[in-house]
Parts: C-alpha cells; structure tokens; sequence
C-alpha cells in the first residue's frame, strides 16, 4: 500500500502446561516462556510500531515477591526495548541469585502486544497490556487486545451508571474496567461463573475485537468478535497453549505445519484456569461471519500459505481488465509493481497475463524501489513535498520513450496523496507512453471503524471523486439530502448507511475515471489511467475473509452504520474529527 495507513494491532498469548523444571530439563532454559513470546511478537512486528508490551504471571512466586510482572515501551524500536528492559532485570535477579521462583519474567502464563495508534494517543499510557491491581490474585487482571469498539460512548455511561469511575475515555480502560467489576462482583457473591461474567461483559461490545485477559492466580480468557471481524489463532500441545493474531508467528516460533495451527472460532470464548483447564463456550448468537478482507489484501503476513495463495489470486483477476484496456499495446508494456508486499499479487498477474495473451509480450520488470525513508526537516509546504517526492526511485533505461505503457501495481490505493506527489512525479522521467495504475482491491469507499486507521471520508481519493462527480452531475440537493438523513441519525444505531445513496448514483467506471484525474499531477503530460479490483474478485480470491465494509458500506455491526453517518456529517461540516 502506497499511501500508509495504520492498522491493527497483534496480541500473543502462552500457557505453559508442564512444571519449569521441565523445560529446564528439555530446553536448557528457565525462560523458555517469555523467549518463545519474544520470537511471536517480533514477527508480528507488521501489526504495530506505536508501542510494545509484555505481562507474565508466576503462581509458583513465593509472598514477597511479584508474581504479575509487566514491561511497557512506547519509544521507536518498542519490542527491542522492551526485551532489552526484561533482560535486564532477569540479569540483576541472577546475579543476586534469586530463587528461579521469583526471577522477572518467568512464569506460566504470558500476554503481548504490539500496537498501532488508530486513535493517535501515543505514548506508554495507552500501550497494553492494561493493568488493575489488585491484593487478590484472581482480581489482579491484564488485558490486551486487537480492537476497535465503536461503542464507546455507551460503554463509559454503563460504567457510570455501576458507580464506576474510569480512569480514560479509551475503549481499552473500558474493557478492562467492565471486566474488572463484573469479576469481583461475581466473587463477591461466591457464584463465579466465567461463561456468565463474559456474557454480562461482551453483550456491551460493538465492533471487532480479539482480547487476552488473564488474571494474577494464572486463569486465562480468550475473546474473538462473533462476526470474525479480528484475527485470532492458536495451537497447543502436550507443552503448551498459545494463540496470535497471525498464523506464521506460531508455525516459526513452535516449528508446526500451517494445518496445526487452528484459526479461533468467531464469537467463541476459551477459558484456561490456573490448572490447565480448558472451557470453551459461545457467549453470541450466530452472527454472520465478515472476516477482514484487508488483512489477506495487505496487513497480514504474506508467509501464510493460504493468503500467499489469496494474494496471488488477486493479481490474476486483474489480468482479464489489463488484457481488456490494452490488447495489442501489451506488446509494447512493462508491468511492474508497488510496494513490496504488492509483489505476490504481481506474481499472479505475471502468471495470467502470460496464459491469457500468449501472443503478446509484455515485460515483467522491477521498475520502482522505496529507498530508506527520508525525514523531511523543511517546514514550508513546497520543501516538503520535493523532498517527499525523492523518496522512490526507478530502474532506468527500462522503458522505451513514448512507446512503451507502464502497468504498477499496487496494493490499494486509500488517498492517493503518494501516487500524486511522488510516484507518478518519478515515473514520468522514464517518459512511457501511458501508465496505468492498478489496484489489488476494490475501490474504497467508506471509513473503517474495527481496527484499520480509516476513519475521515475526506481522505479517501474515492469519496473525494464522488463528490466532484456529484457537483458535475447537478447532485447539490442529493448531497444536502444525504447530510440530513445522516445529522438526525447521528447517534441513531438502527440507521441505514445514508452515504451508501450518493455512490449509487454513480458507477466505478465513473469512479476511476475521476480518480485518475485527480491522482495526475499538474501540468502532467502522460495518460493516467487507474483500474481497480472489483469486488466479485475480491470474494473469489479470498472467499473465506467476505468483510467488505470499507468497499461496500455492509456493515457487520450496527456501529458500522452510524459510523459512516457520522463520518458524512463531519465532512459536511468541515470537522476535521473521527466518527467514533
């Protein structure tokens, strides 16, 4: 994805089934726990680059000693310094020759976190895992999660409305807060019951989640979102119980085949108790299942057998349009793509292209390279955006001038602010007859509101060329109709999505033909012409991951829609704010 956008976060979780001394005996190693969490989390480290943080707990701790232990960072390198931080104290603790009971960090039951700041608090504050403290061990609670609620406002007034007093306005102190109040509640009354405590917790939730709880006394609770929106996975042996936001950390870090690696059922929840006892159960009704599309697209790893496959998928769809808008040019085209992880699609693409035009001879070349990335220390606007203009570069002496067409390939295109200020700026010094840019994705519409950072309609090139379309149409009334609609549903969560309306009244042909107008440069001189996924592809290639929210405005949950609504409204009003 050219234009970078920030995402979802990646949670990893380990229970240790058998006694340390096992592992110091098997492995040579008291810390094979938190070594096998640092190997997960660092290659997760896609998911989050905002901040890192780790918690362990040790029920063999003698009284006196921690038996929570937690390491947070939100400076750049966050995992590295968090590790480093927890090496350090392991380091004092031996040569202090503490008792491996109460060395830092060791312990039977391990939660991490990597994070994006969807909601642009940075800073260690909002880094998970979140912690309440507590004397009583089985009170002392961590949580941390792969989430956006979009909900949060009901959440905050239900924990006032317990007498409560949240501490942050945040989603995670939210969570953390009903958990922590619904658990001594249900203690209080000696009538624990976990499966009633999460229900009386999680039907407060709307949005995609994936949540790791666990306690001080080392029971444990696993949450996945009933519609699947959130990623969740797990494997176990007679050693362990481990779970990740990704497939690939746990086949790495434990050494197992892509089939033993089970994907977490939507909308269930595992309980682990500090005995190793495993309760499963369903705290939903069946909802359908709308796993995020994005993540096979482009956020997830691409080491996953089957989104390597989905990816490649992808590119060969979009063969048939490339073959379709230029025929016999395809003799005199070089295809290429941007940025790296849009390279499996490419392969596709190369792969179809080749079978469908067997008689023509399109080059297949790597036309465009992102170099370390430049910090730009000049403040005026025009310093700014030459200098960000030189962060790509090109292959030279690859295109023929004004005869050959240039195909990129690139992930999605979100807000083309990237294509326009620099990558269509460096390509027209190859002086191709024509470029054409594709997109592996269908065109984005609407704002995201589960975990992705896409949030303002503003910034999205689609939503930008709708309303230019609109005004050329003669469409003012519809838009002031559409504003209305979404002003008097604004906190209303049984509303349609209203926006869904405006794009009706155009196509996607439309669509990219405004789009390309708008990505061109001034006073460019070369074709620009962008051709976009659609979404009966999108559903081929990765038929099991049908979330398409952010292409089709089909919200899984109803937050979804008021989400949209109130992204409309704050356009209309020039509020440059977040719909949730």
């Amino acid at each position: 994805m050219s234009d970078q956008i920030k995402h979802e976060c990646g949670i990893v979780f380990i229970k240790l089934k058998k006694e340390p001394q096992y592992y110091i005996d098997k492995y040579h190693t008291a810390y094979y726990g938190i070594n096998k969490l640092y190997l997960m989390m660092q290659k997760q480290y896609n998911r989050g680059q905002d901040g890192a943080g780790v918690v362990a707990v040790n029920t063999l701790a003698n009284p006196g000693s921690p038996y929570i232990n937690l390491e947070k960072s939100a400076d750049k390198d966050a995992i590295a310094k968090v590790f480093t931080q927890i090496n350090a104290k392991i380091q004092t603790a031996e040569d202090n020759q503490i008792s491996t009971n109460n060395i830092p960090f060791t312990g039977q039951t391990f939660l991490g976190h990597v994070r994006y700041a969807t909601h642009s608090n940075t800073g260690i504050r909002y880094c998970h895992p979140f912690h309440r403290e507590n004397t009583d061990k089985k009170l002392n609670l961590a949580l941390a999660g792969n989430f956006n609620l979009t909900n949060n406002d009901q959440l905050f007034e239900k924990l006032i409305s317990l007498n409560q007093h949240p501490n942050d306005t945040i989603d995670t102190e939210s969570v953390l807060s009903l958990f922590s109040y619904y658990f001594q509640e249900a203690y209080h009354h000696k009538n624990f019951n976990i499966q009633e405590v999460t229900n009386k917790v999680c039907h407060n939730f709307d949005g995609g989640f994936a949540f790791g709880l666990v306690a001080g006394n080392g029971d444990s609770l696993l949450i996945r979102d009933p519609n699947g929106i959130r990623p969740l996975y797990f494997y176990e042996d007679d050693e362990v119980f481990v779970a990740s936001s990704e497939r690939p950390p746990i086949q790495m870090a434990f050494a197992v085949k892509h089939y033993q690696v089970f994907e977490f059922k939507p909308g269930s929840s595992l309980f682990i108790d500090h005995n190793n006892n495993k309760t499963e159960f369903e705290i939903w009704d069946k909802k359908p299942i709308r796993q995020c599309s994005f993540e096979r697209i482009y956020f997830s790893r691409g080491n996953d057998v089957e989104i390597y496959q989905e990816r490649k998928n992808l590119g060969k769809h979009l063969a048939h349009r490339v073959f379709k808008e230029l025929n016999s040019e395809l003799n005199n085209a070089v295809v290429s793509y941007i940025p790296n992880t849009a390279e499996t699609s490419f392969l596709g693409l190369q792969e179809e292209l080749t079978k469908i035009a067997p008689n023509h001879n399109p080059r297949f070349e790597r036309i465009i390279h992102k170099d370390v990335k430049m910090r730009t220390f000049i403040s005026a606007d025009s310093g700014r955006n030459e200098l960000v203009s030189h962060v790509y570069d090109t292959t030279y002496g690859l295109i023929e001038n004004h005869k050959d067409n240039l195909i990129i390939l690139d992930d999605s295109i979100v807000r083309g602010t990237t294509l326009k200020q620099s990558i269509l700026t460096i390509l027209a010094r190859l002086q191709p007859k024509a470029i054409y840019i594709l997109s592996s994705a269908p065109i984005i519409k609407y704002p995201d509101c589960y975990g992705i950072d896409m949030s303002k309609l503003k910034d999205f090139v689609a939503f930008n060329a709708l309303i230019n379309l609109l005004n050329k149409k003669g469409e003012l009334q519809s838009i002031e109709d559409t504003y209305q609609k979404c002003k008097e549903n604004f906190d209303n969560l049984d509303a349609n999505n209203f926006v869904v309306d405006l794009y009706n009244k155009v196509t996607d042909a439309e669509l990219e033909d405004e789009i390309s107008l708008i990505i061109t440069p001034e006073n460019y001189s070369i074709p620009v012409k962008v051709i976009y996924q659609t979404v009966e592809n999108l559903h081929k290639s990765c038929p099991n991951h049908i979330g398409d929210w952010y292409f089709t405005g089909n919200y899984p949950t109803p937050g979804g829609n008021r989400v949209a609504n109130r992204a409309f409204v704050y356009y209309y009003e020039g509020k440059n704010l977040r719909a949730y």
